[in-house]
């Protein structure tokens, strides 16, 4: 982590597990970002997160901007899009993010965050559609391409969806808008 939570603006948490093929795509996008963060070339707090919800909510209790960073399970999208969803705005589609190895994962943890009134103030979920999770695949070249895409720019590519996702429910995918990652 480069900053401290006060002045952090905005907390970036991958999401995933190294050993479950694009389940890792969130660590591996979270590693590069902080490595890019730690080159002074952006400002922001990244951490990496096994997904579980009581370490989430930890994570992101009290902040204003937090951005979350998870590979999707969604066969009726192509592998490798990206989808920039409100977590604040409506439940989670509800088979996207069934890969948590926990009990309680990202879809738990922010609706028990909204009960307990823990919620951050901002709460942006990047999704990357994977296609293998099977445990000991390694990361698809695919993923990995896109990953390195998303990262280079970083934040281009997702502040040009924030002011969308603040005014429609719903996702926007970065192929749908004319960018591909």
């Amino acid at each position: 982590m480069n900053e401290s939570p006060e002045t952090a603006e905005t907390l970036v948490i991958g999401i995933g597990n190294d050993f479950r093929g694009d389940d890792a795509a969130g660590l591996v996008a979270a590693r590069a970002l902080r490595s890019r963060s730690l080159s002074g070339r952006t400002s922001f707090e990244v951490c990496e997160s096994n997904g579980s919800a009581f370490s989430l909510m930890d994570l992101w209790r009290g902040r204003g901007r937090v951005v979350v960073i998870d590979a999707l399970d969604v066969g009726s999208r192509p592998g490798g899009d990206i989808l920039i969803l409100d977590g604040l705005q409506g439940p989670l589609p509800q088979d996207a993010f069934v890969l948590s190895t926990h009990a309680f994962g990202l879809k738990e943890a922010i609706d028990l965050s909204s009960t307990l009134s823990g919620l951050p103030k901002e709460l942006i979920i990047v999704g990357i559609v994977g296609k293998q999770f099977a445990m000991g695949d390694p990361l698809s070249a695919e993923l990995a391409h896109v990953v390195q895409r998303m990262v280079s720019e970083w934040p281009r590519c997702l502040e040009a969806y924030v002011p969308a996702i603040n005014h429609v429910h719903g996702s926007k995918s970065l192929k749908e808008n004319g960018n591909h990652a």
